[in-house]
C-alpha cells in the first residue's frame, strides 16, 4: 500500500465525520453528506494556487487558468471519496451479495498480522516529503507520458497511469535509499526496531467504548447477511447465540433467529423452553466468560451432536423453516434465576408493522406433551404429534373415564389456520356446531359421559381429531379430511404471510427519505393484501422511463437500481407516465395530475389499482429510483404527495367496495335460507295434509251398537215373560 496522501490533521479531519458517512451509506443518500464535506474541506483545505496567480484576482485568470483550477477542484472531490470508500468499505456493505466473501478476506488478512515495513518504506516516510526525490518523480510522470507518432498525448486510464507512476516512485526510492547518509540509515533502523519491540510486547487492550458500540449496533445486519447468503447457498435455517458486556459493562445475551415453520414460528417461539432450557444455560456460561459470579440455573438438557463436533441443545419441535430473521438482545444485568427479562427487537427485516409477525403469528398456548404446536393434517405430517423414535404418540379412548387432561382452549382452537373445530364440544357450542365430530349420516358421534367417575389425575396427550378416524375405539367411520382445507389462502393471509417479492419491495421502498413517501409505501402494502384487486392488467408504457424496461430485463432485482444519467429527463418521462396513468377526471396537461381523489358518479379507481408484480409496484419502484437520484427536492416532495393521496383514495375505494360485498353477501345469504325455509315449510304442510285425516279419524268417538233393552212383563195368567213394545 502507497503512501497516504493525506496529513495528519486532514486525516483527522476525515476521521471525525466518519459516522456521518455511515449513516448515508445506511440510508444510501450521500447528496447532503457530499456538499456539507466539500464546503468544510475546502474552508479548511483550500487548494493550492499557482506562484504566478497568486498575486492576481480569480476573475482576471485567463480561462485556461480558470479549467485547470476547477480540474484540481474536481480531482480533489474524487480523492475524498475514494478516501471513503476505501476506508469504510467492509462497514457500509455488510448487505451486499458477496458480503461472505468480504469477510472471508478480511478474516484471513487479520490472521496473517501485519507484516514489518521494509527500510526503503520507512525511509520514503521520513524523507520523502518535499524532497528532490518527490520532484524527480513528478517530472518523470508528466515528462514520460505516453505519446503517439505525431507527439500528441496519448490518454490514460487511472489504472495504467497509477501503475506508471508507482514503478517511477520504487525505482526513484531505491536510488534515494542507496545514497541516504548514514545518519539517515541510522534513523531509519531506530524507527525499524522500535516497530519491532513495540509488536513483541504489545498486549491485547480492552476495546473503546466507542468502538464497541458501533460493532454493537453493526451486529445485527452483519448477522443477518452472513446467514442470508449461508442460507442461499446451502437451504440451512440458522440460531446464533451471542453474549458479553455492554458499553455499559453489564451482561448482555444475543440471539438470532433464521428460518420459520409453515405456520410461521421461529426456533424461539417453536421450542416453548427456548429460555428457561437454552437461554439460561447459556446466560449463565457467558456470566461465566465474563467473571461475573454464576447463577445456578438448573440442570442442562440433553444435548445431541451437531455436524460441527460440538453439543448443542436439540429439544422440541424442529420442522422446516422458511427465511425472517429474528434478532433479540436480552440485557441480564439482574439475576438470570429470575423470570425472563424484557427483550428488546434490535433488528426486524421484514416487518415494519406496528404488531410482529412473531405475535401475530403466536399459536395458542397448550400443555400437551407432544413437544410442539398443534398442526393439521394426519399424524404422518405432523411430527409434532409423534415420539422421537417416529412411532404415534399413546391417546386415550374416547370411552376411558374421566381424567385431567391439558385440553386447549376451543376458542384459541378455532383461530389456528388449519380450520379444526373445538375438540371438546361440551365446553362450548353443541355437537352439532362441530363438522368434525359427527357421523358420515348426520347423526353425532357417540361421546364420554361428562359426569363419569373422577380417577387419579394423570396427564395424557389429547390427539388430533382427525387422527382419531382410524383409531380402534369404537367409532363410526368418518370420511378422511384433507390435510390441505379449500381456505389455506384465506388463511395464510390472514395472518400476515406475504411473498416474497412484497418482503424485498418493502425493503427497498421504505430507504426512500420523507414522510408522505413512507405513509405512501404504507397504504401501497394494505393495497396489495387486499384479495379484491385486479392482478390480470398491465399498465400502458407510454412515456414510461427506458429504466423500468432494463429493470425488467435484469431479473427485478431491488438491490441495484438502474442508472439514471439524466434526472431530468427521467423526472419528465416518470410524471408524464403517472400522469396517463390516472383515470379521466385528474389528467392535467402539467406535470402532475389535478389534484382530485375523489371519483365522481360513474367512476373509480380500477383502472389504475392493478397489484402484483406488473402493477403498482413498478410505479413504486420508479418513484424509489428517482427520490434516490433527486434527493430532497421540491419536485419529489409534491409527487409523493400526489401519489401518498392518490394510494390513500384507493384504499379507501376498496374498503367501502368490501363492506359493500359484505352486504351482498349477507343478503343472498338471507336469500339462501328464506329458500330453504321455504322448502321446508312446504315439506311440513304436506305431511301436516297427509296427517290431519288420521289424527282427526283417531279422535272421533267410537259409536255403540247396543240393543234397546226390552220391557219385561209377567202374565199373570201363564206367569211367562212378555215383552212389550
Amino acid at each position: 500500500m502507497g503512501r497516504p496522501w493525506t496529513t495528519k490533521e486532514q486525516a483527522d479531519f476525515l476521521q471525525g465525520r466518519s459516522a456521518e458517512y455511515k449513516e448515508a451509506s445506511e440510508k444510501k443518500n450521500y447528496l447532503v453528506f457530499w456538499d456539507e464535506l466539500f464546503l468544510a474541506w475546502f474552508s479548511a483545505f483550500p487548494e493550492p494556487i499557482p506562484p504566478e496567480l497568486q498575486n492576481i484576482a480569480p476573475e482576471l485568470w485567463s480561462d485556461e487558468d480558470k479549467g485547470k483550477a476547477k480540474k484540481r477542484i474536481i480531482q480533489r472531490k474524487a480523492q475524498l471519496r475514494d478516501w471513503y470508500h476505501n476506508h469504510f468499505r467492509v462497514d457500509c456493505r455488510v448487505d451486499s451479495t458477496n458480503a461472505v466473501d468480504k469477510l472471508l478476506k478480511l478474516s484471513e488478512k487479520v490472521a496473517t498480522g501485519k507484516r514489518a515495513r521494509k527500510a526503503t518504506e520507512v525511509f520514503s516516510g521520513c524523507f520523502y516529503q518535499g524532497s528532490a526525490t518527490q520532484e524527480t518523480v513528478q517530472t518523470r510522470v508528466r515528462d514520460e507520458a505516453p505519446c503517439d507518432e505525431a507527439g500528441e498525448l496519448i490518454k490514460e486510464d487511472r489504472r495504467a497511469k497509477s501503475a506508471r507512476r508507482m514503478k517511477i516512485y520504487d525505482e526513484e526510492i531505491e536510488a534515494a535509499w542507496k545514497q541516504a547518509s548514514d545518519e539517515q540509515k541510522a534513523e531509519v533502523e531506530a524507527v525499524i526496531e522500535e516497530a519491532r519491540a513495540r509488536r513483541e510486547t504489545e498486549e491485547d487492550e480492552e476495546p473503546k467504548t466507542i468502538d464497541q458500540i458501533e460493532g454493537l449496533r453493526r451486529l445485527p445486519a452483519l448477522m443477518d447477511a452472513v446467514a442470508k447468503a449461508m442460507q442461499d447457498t446451502c437451504g440451512w435455517s440458522f440460531t446464533i447465540l451471542a453474549g458479553g458486556r455492554g458499553p455499559a459493562g453489564n451482561v448482555q445475551t444475543a440471539s438470532y433467529h433464521l428460518g420459520k415453520t409453515k405456520n410461521g414460528h421461529t426456533f424461539k417461539n417453536a421450542f416453548k423452553e427456548f429460555d428457561s432450557s437454552i437461554m439460561r444455560p447459556w446466560t449463565s456460561f457467558v456470566r461465566t466468560v465474563c467473571e461475573e459470579n454464576e447463577v445456578p440455573c438448573g440442570p442442562f438438557p440433553p444435548t445431541e451432536w451437531t455436524s460441527q463436533g460440538g453439543e448443542a441443545p436439540m429439544h422440541g419441535y424442529h420442522p422446516p423453516s422458511t427465511w425472517d430473521p429474528a434478532f433479540d438482545i436480552t440485557n441480564n444485568s439482574g439475576n438470570a434465576s429470575a423470570s425472563p427479562p424484557p427483550q428488546m427487537r434490535a433488528h426486524n427485516a421484514t416487518s415494519s408493522s406496528p404488531e410482529s409477525p412473531k405475535d401475530a403469528n403466536r399459536e395458542p398456548a397448550t400443555t400437551t406433551n407432544v413437544g410442539g404446536p398443534l398442526a393439521s393434517g394426519t399424524r404422518e405430517d405432523s411430527p409434532s404429534l409423534q415420539n422421537p423414535d417416529g412411532k404415534p404418540a399413546p391417546t386415550a379412548p374416547l370411552h376411558a373415564p374421566a381424567t385431567t387432561t391439558n385440553v386447549p382452549n376451543p376458542t384459541d382452537l378455532q383461530n389456528q389456520p388449519n380450520g379444526l373445530a373445538p375438540q371438546n364440544a361440551g365446553v362450548r357450542g353443541t355437537r352439532e356446531d362441530s363438522p368434525l365430530l359427527q357421523n358420515p349420516d348426520g347423526g353425532p358421534a357417540p361421546t364420554a359421559p361428562l359426569h363419569a367417575p373422577a380417577t387419579t389425575a394423570t396427564t395424557t396427550n389429547v390427539p388430533n381429531p382427525r387422527d382419531l378416524q382410524n383409531q380402534p375405539n369404537g367409532r363410526a367411520p368418518q370420511k378422511p379430511v384433507s390435510a390441505r382445507t379449500p381456505n389455506d389462502e384465506t388463511c395464510r393471509a390472514a395472518q400476515g404471510s406475504q411473498e416474497l417479492w412484497l418482503t424485498g419491495a418493502l425493503t427497498r421502498l421504505r430507504q426512500g427519505a420523507g414522510a408522505d413517501w413512507l405513509e405512501a409505501v404504507d397504504l401501497w402494502e394494505q393495497i396489495e393484501s387486499e384479495p379484491t384487486s385486479s392482478k390480470a392488467k398491465r399498465f400502458p408504457t407510454d412515456n414510461r422511463p427506458a429504466q423500468v424496461a432494463q429493470w425488467f430485463a435484469y431479473g427485478r432485482s431491488y438491490k441495484d437500481d438502474p442508472d439514471i444519467p439524466d434526472v431530468i429527463k427521467y423526472e419528465q418521462d416518470l410524471l408524464a407516465w403517472w400522469n396517463g396513468l390516472q383515470p379521466e377526471w385528474p389528467r392535467s396537461a402539467g406535470p402532475l395530475p389535478l389534484p382530485s381523489y375523489s371519483a365522481p358518479d360513474g367512476h373509480d379507481w380500477s383502472s389504475l389499482k392493478i397489484t402484483g408484480r406488473s402493477g403498482l409496484l413498478v410505479v413504486m419502484v420508479s418513484f424509489a429510483w428517482w427520490g434516490k437520484a433527486v434527493g430532497i427536492s421540491p419536485s419529489w416532495l409534491t409527487a409523493s404527495a400526489d401519489l401518498k393521496h392518490a394510494l390513500d383514495a384507493m384504499l379507501s375505494e376498496g374498503k367501502e367496495g368490501t363492506s359493500q360485498s359484505r352486504a351482498n353477501r349477507k343478503r343472498c345469504r338471507d336469500m339462501h335460507v328464506d329458500r330453504e325455509n321455504a322448502t321446508f315449510a312446504k315439506q311440513r304442510k304436506q305431511l301436516r295434509q297427509h296427517a290431519i285425516p288420521v289424527l282427526a279419524q283417531r279422535k272421533q268417538p267410537r259409536k255403540h251398537t247396543r240393543p234397546v233393552p226390552a220391557r219385561v212383563t209377567r202374565s199373570s195368567a201363564s206367569g211367562a215373560p212378555r215383552s212389550c213394545k
